[in-house]
């Protein structure tokens, strides 16, 4: 599994990539099989936007969120994205 991280109109830091990361593990746990994992993170003016790629073995999710903090839209981003996950995953289960 591979990790990358885009940083646009901000700093790259390691805080917001360990956060990142810290909060991904959620998904390995319902989504062991992931293959590429990118997050992509942009500031304007008052806006902060996370959006998390992700391709697996039963499709490729992409989720984002855009709010006032960029940890709050990490932390969103990646709860969508685990309701994207789950939701396919009953999908599949069910046939």
């Amino acid at each position: 599994m591979s990790i990358s991280f885009t940083f646009k109109h901000l700093e790259a830091t390691e805080a917001i990539k360990d956060h990142s990361e810290k909060k991904f593990e959620k998904v390995l746990k319902i989504l062991p099989s992931a293959f590429d994992v990118h997050f992509i993170f942009e500031v304007t003016k008052l806006e902060h936007k996370a959006e998390l790629t992700c391709h697996s073995k039963i499709g490729h999710f992409v989720s984002h969120h855009t709010s006032e903090n960029l940890y709050t839209s990490i932390d969103t981003a990646v709860e969508k994205l685990i309701h994207q996950i789950t939701k396919e995953k009953a999908k599949i289960n069910h046939h």
